[in-house]
């Protein structure tokens, strides 16, 4: 059973969404956002530019905190959590090359010198960009505090 089956399947009685959101649009934003997690340009520890979002910030958010609220398993709770908080890895204006060690796309068995110039382009994150994306983070995780989560 999947983790959204699992959480909109087990809802406790009298939770309602908020107006703007239904149980088939959470989990249609829920699903794009976790593609687009698993298809990140950014590579691991990169930050990726919110154009390479399936959806908006706010609408995810909503989603998720939707899916938060009729998620009765601490795994997936912990899962959606993190997402949540993964936004941050999401900003305005990185562009294509966000930083970040991205090995999906690269050739392991080429020129090793090849490879190394490679790697070496997928320049980090400037200190302003990871300066915003901490920030975010931090605000993230505040908000699920303040919402109970």
């Amino acid at each position: 059973m999947g983790l959204l089956r699992r959480i909109f399947g087990g809802a406790k009685e009298g939770a309602r969404p908020p107006a703007e959101m239904d149980a088939e649009f959470a989990q249609r934003v829920v699903n794009d956002f976790g593609a687009a997690l698993g298809d990140r340009s950014g590579g691991a520890g990169g930050v990726s530019d919110t154009r390479e979002l399936p959806h908006s910030k706010e609408t995810i958010k909503a989603a998720l905190i939707f899916a938060l609220r009729f998620a009765n398993d601490p795994v997936s709770r912990d899962q959606l959590k993190a997402g949540y908080v993964s936004l941050a890895d999401w900003q305005d204006g990185v562009g294509d090359s966000a930083g970040g060690l991205n090995l999906s796309r690269a050739d392991l068995d080429r020129d090793p010198v090849e490879l190394a110039k490679m790697l070496q382009s997928q320049a980090m994150p400037s200190q302003e960009l990871s300066d915003r994306v901490e920030a975010e983070s931090l605000a993230l995780q505040a908000e699920l505090r303040r919402l109970g989560y």
